[in-house]
């Protein structure tokens, strides 16, 4: 009985504890800029979904949060590429004022024919000549594709 049995429990184990082939990582992200620079402040909110090790679709929001202070929030994106100083870059922003409480949508399927690391995700508040807040205007994140390793 334990010999027959042994063999099925190993084999449920690996079932469970392998991913499928397809099956997407995805990482959420939600953040803001620091307050103390000035009055408002810039938040994205999304989902990073890793299809594979060269390709992953960011989806979100950016949202200038008023009181309006004259800025305008801006989300950079940099997809950082295995074995090489290049990378793929992608911008987002809202420069429209209090007007749209919900912000801007954004949506970028990045691809390459290397390995895609990790996103930095770089949001910052600046005026609409480019002229930012100073020190602490901006917050960076990075997301990890699990698929590269």
């Amino acid at each position: 009985m334990h010999r027959m049995l042994a063999p099925l429990l190993a084999g449920a184990a690996l079932l469970v504890a392998v991913p499928g082939a397809h099956a997407a990582s995805n990482r959420s992200f939600d953040f803001k800029t620091p307050v103390f620079v000035n009055d408002g402040t810039a938040h994205t909110s999304g989902l990073a979904s890793f299809k594979s090790a060269k390709r992953v679709v960011l989806t979100g929001r950016i949202n200038d949060l008023c009181p309006q202070d004259g800025y305008g929030a801006y989300l950079d994106v940099t997809a950082h590429l295995e074995g090489t100083y290049s990378s793929i870059r992608y911008t987002a922003k809202d420069a429209g004022g209090c007007g749209d409480k919900d912000g801007v949508a954004y949506s970028f399927d990045i691809q390459s024919g290397r390995k895609i690391t990790s996103l930095l995700l770089r949001l910052y508040e600046c005026d609409q000549g480019g002229v930012c807040g100073g020190y602490g205007n901006e917050k960076v994140v990075t997301l990890d594709n699990a698929y590269v390793g």
